[in-house]
């Protein structure tokens, strides 16, 4: 391999990276997920809950008439 293509290589593998670690981030941000029964994981139940309670707060506050 010459080292043009070692550095592209490199160079889109460092780009992709930090796209995903953005994107993790930006999730995590976003979606707080919570353990609540406090058995050490997050169930399906649980996450289901969030993303409930998410959807129920935007149509809370966009929704003009109640």
């Amino acid at each position: 391999m010459n080292k043009q293509l070692i550095f592209k290589s490199t160079s889109l593998a460092t780009s992709m990276a930090a796209i995903l670690i953005a994107g993790v981030a930006s999730a995590h941000n976003n979606m707080v997920f919570t353990d609540v029964d406090g058995d050490g994981v997050i169930s399906a139940e649980e996450i289901t809950s969030v993303v409930d309670a998410k959807r129920a707060e935007k149509l809370a506050k966009y929704d003009a008439d109640g």
